[in-house]
């Protein structure tokens, strides 16, 4: 396994233990009034909370099968980088208007998750040859 790889699966596993821990701070502080009806900026969050939360599982599941070399690591990984582009991007329009230092945080989730693809697409990192 290449260096780059181990650095990008343990960012991946902290990026999806981040959000979710978000997530979960966010919901017992009680923000999600309406139950699945909840209505911010004109939609329902409960949507926004599924997909970041599903993009939490995919960057946590492909840094660890990433570092436990598993043969399907890196479909994991590329699927949970895409992911995080957009999840970084989209929050970081958020933060801009809300919280400009939460918004250097998504603008880091996003370059990284940009850089990483770059290191797949260069053949920059080697893949995982595990038989599971």
């Amino acid at each position: 396994m290449s260096y780059r790889g181990n650095r990008l699966a343990v960012f991946l596993i902290f990026a999806g233990l981040g959000i979710f821990a978000f997530w979960v701070i966010w919901l017992l502080g009680g923000n999600l009034t309406e139950g699945l009806r909840t209505v911010e900026n004109e939609n329902y969050i409960v949507f926004h909370i599924a997909a970041e939360l599903i993009t939490a599982v995919l960057a946590f599941t492909g840094g660890v099968l990433w570092l436990s070399e598993h043969r399907r690591a890196p479909v994991f990984v590329m699927v949970a980088l895409g992911m995080l582009i957009y999840t970084g991007l989209n929050s970081m329009a958020w933060g801009v208007r809300n919280d400009p230092v939460l918004s250097v945080f998504f603008g880091m989730v996003f370059i990284v998750g940009l850089i990483g693809l770059y290191w797949f697409a260069k053949g920059l990192m080697s893949k995982p040859t595990g038989q599971q």
